[in-house]
């Protein structure tokens, strides 16, 4: 059996690559949500707060936080550009993504009348491919 040519050792090597970033940006994902939950839950039923919506906003901004630290150290393991320059970046596209979703559920639930959780589910998954791709190739980028 011939060895592979380099181009195909290349190709292999960098789809593998893409698999574990994207394994870890699911992982981080998940670990950014259960810091928005746990701060959440920790201010609505350990602290008391009564306004379910600030408890929210709160935790939002933990997940928010834990997001672009692991995207940074974990997932990306960028160090092109500064922190502050990323954090910038990062928010951007956070707030851009955001009003993506929103659309994305006004016209496919409110305009077009497809149900609600598909609607829902079909900005989530624009959401997150979108995000992995602009945090990959300009947010997180390693070369300037």
């Amino acid at each position: 059996m011939p060895l592979p040519s380099y181009n195909e050792m290349h190709r292999l090597l960098s789809q593998s690559h893409i698999v574990s970033q994207a394994s870890r940006y699911v992982i981080n994902g998940l670990l950014a949500t259960l810091a928005h939950y746990g701060a959440f839950a920790t201010l609505v039923f350990v602290i008391g707060f009564t306004s379910a919506a600030l408890a929210n906003s709160v935790g939002a901004l933990f997940g928010i936080a834990v997001s672009f630290l692991g995207n940074r150290y974990f997932v990306f393991r960028s160090t092109g550009y500064s922190w502050h320059q990323q954090c910038a970046r990062f928010s951007f596209v956070y707030l851009a993504l955001g009003a993506l979703h929103v659309i994305i559920v006004w016209l496919l639930a409110d305009r077009y009348g497809l149900d609600k959780t598909l609607a829902f589910a079909t900005a989530t998954a624009v959401q997150a491919i979108s995000s992995f791709s602009i945090n990959k190739f300009w947010v997180f980028k390693h070369e300037k």
